[in-house]
């Protein structure tokens, strides 16, 4: 074997020229052997030669690689059938090396598909190729079930007039799966089926399952009757907040309308007319002020660059506390919500109950009573899952206390929404293929068995010692179902061992 063969490295073909130019790298190829007869498995005799076949490698020194795979014509001596060789090294059903495709796999999951097709010398607009190879990859991982964690963290979603529930890892917010509805009764169906194109099993092992995080949404709150009845339900702490903020904004609202029409009839009753720098009434002075800060009082920020402010706790700014002192119902809103944020700083339930009745207290104020009575009915009726936070607390040893939230969820559907937006809209089989599968790579985190098909992972342990480690063609990956009296590779308990031969642990 020349070193041209080696560093090509696909041992069916020999190399016979590489040419180069600024765009490609082409390879002039023949095969090794000569194949038997697919159809009765005797060999055959040469009877001429035809075209030159020419398949897509993996990209090359950054550029698309193109090889052409010079072969024979041959007869079956047996059957007496004509046939076309192809040698192992070719993917059956493409004009790809079976590398190719594979590559190509790993790249669906990560990338929109006209940029792959690209990246492989297909062209954006010619990337149909690719989409049936990622279909193919979808379908044969619809069988596949993440382990499943003790925290489920369930969250909306919606694309461009499309609705999703998104089912994530609470804790990592790996994406489990996506429903495409945001009805409780989908996302029950599929905890029973699992995907909608997947082999009936499961989608979670409802045993497992010890806290269900969601938010306050009417649907997300009846999945804590069924199926998670057993599970700690927990409501997500910044959608609770979130209730809070809204008061604030209606009292701030309301304060705004009444200083306005105060103002109106100031300038009115002065003969001053339109409202301006040098007319302003004091109740358009006071407006402008409460205006300026209304920013700080509901901790939002101007635009989508700037860090979002979350906490209360910070000294108030100079422009903020005059407006405190000068409106009592924005005064006691704001505090309100301030003892509800305390209330999650609280490292027991008892703790949390007294912070709450001060917040509850505060906005039962007969200034506030009218815009805040909905609000507090609400957060009354569901304060079981309110305080389960507090009884889902883990205090670490140096008395930190952590609890769940909906936080990964959120993050990872911002991830799902760049993905959507990426590749401008998506079938559902693709959209579960990207948000589920992008955040690990195929071979390394999920592996697929040669024999059987089976789809396991993903595995603990160090990810970058993985992927230092030689490549193994994925069709000599065993399971320990297909070839059990081979040494494995060793995974953590709870997820099924896999032999991946050539392979040391």
């Amino acid at each position: 074997m020349s070193g041209s063969d080696l560093f090509l490295g696909l041992p069916s073909l020999s190399v016979k020229e590489v040419s180069e130019t600024w765009d490609s790298v082409s390879v002039t190829t023949s095969l090794v052997a000569v194949p038997p007869c697919p159809r009765c498995g005797r060999n055959g005799r040469p009877i001429g030669h035809l075209p030159p076949l020419r398949v897509i490698d993996t990209p090359s020194r950054g550029k698309p690689t193109f090889i052409d795979v010079v072969r024979p014509r041959l007869i079956c001596e047996g059957c007496a059938k004509t046939y076309s060789p192809r040698g192992p090294d070719l993917a059956p059903r493409f004009a790809l090396t079976r590398r190719a495709q594979r590559h190509i796999e790993r790249q669906a999951i990560r990338k929109p598909s006209s940029l792959v097709a690209e990246e492989m010398g297909m062209g954006a607009r010619n990337d149909r190729q690719v989409r049936d190879i990622a279909r193919d990859l979808a379908d044969r991982l619809a069988s596949h079930r993440f382990p499943t964690p003790d925290v489920i963290g369930v969250d909306d979603l919606s694309l461009n007039g499309n609705d999703f529930s998104v089912i994530t890892d609470g804790r990592t917010g790996h994406a489990l799966g996506v429903v495409s509805s945001k009805s409780s009764d989908a996302v029950r169906a599929w905890i029973r089926r699992g995907h909608s194109n997947g082999d009936g099993r499961p989608g979670i092992d409802l045993s497992r399952v010890k806290i269900l995080v969601t938010d306050l949404g009417s649907q997300n709150l009846s999945l804590g009757k069924s199926p998670f009845g057993h599970t700690l339900h927990v409501a997500d702490k910044w959608h609770v907040m979130q209730v809070a903020t809204k008061i604030v904004g209606k009292v701030i609202r309301t304060t705004l309308s009444e200083l306005d029409q105060a103002g109106a009839k100031e300038r009115e009753q002065k003969g001053r007319g339109k409202k301006t720098r040098a007319s302003a009434s004091v109740s358009d002075r006071k407006a402008d002020a409460l205006r300026a800060a209304k920013r700080d009082l509901l901790l939002t920020r101007e635009n989508r660059r700037q860090p979002l402010q979350l906490s209360m706790f910070d000294e108030l700014p100079d422009r903020v506390r005059p407006v405190l002192d000068a409106h009592p119902a924005v005064s006691k809103a704001y505090w309100g919500r301030w003892h509800l944020a305390k209330m999650y700083r609280s490292t027991s339930i008892k703790e949390a109950i007294g912070h709450a009745m001060q917040f509850a207290r505060r906005m039962l104020d007969p200034e506030l009573a009218p815009t805040a009575r909905e609000s507090l009915k609400f957060l009354f009726t569901h304060r079981r899952i309110v305080l389960n936070y507090f009884r889902a607390l883990t205090i670490d040893m140096a008395g930190v206390a952590a609890g769940v939230t909906n936080g990964p969820t959120e993050r990872r559907n911002q991830n799902i929404r760049r993905i959507w937006e990426g590749s401008r809209g998506l079938s559902l089989p693709m959209l579960n293929l990207r948000a589920v599968y992008e955040p690990w790579l195929l071979d390394v985190d999920i592996v697929e068995c040669g024999g059987c098909g089976s789809i396991h992972g993903p595995f603990g342990g160090d990810k970058d010692a993985r992927r230092r480690m030689p490549i193994v063609d994925p069709a000599n990956i065993r399971c320990l179902d297909c070839d059990p009296d081979s040494s494995i590779a060793a995974v953590p308990a709870g997820v099924v061992r896999v032999l991946m031969v050539g392979l040391s642990p």
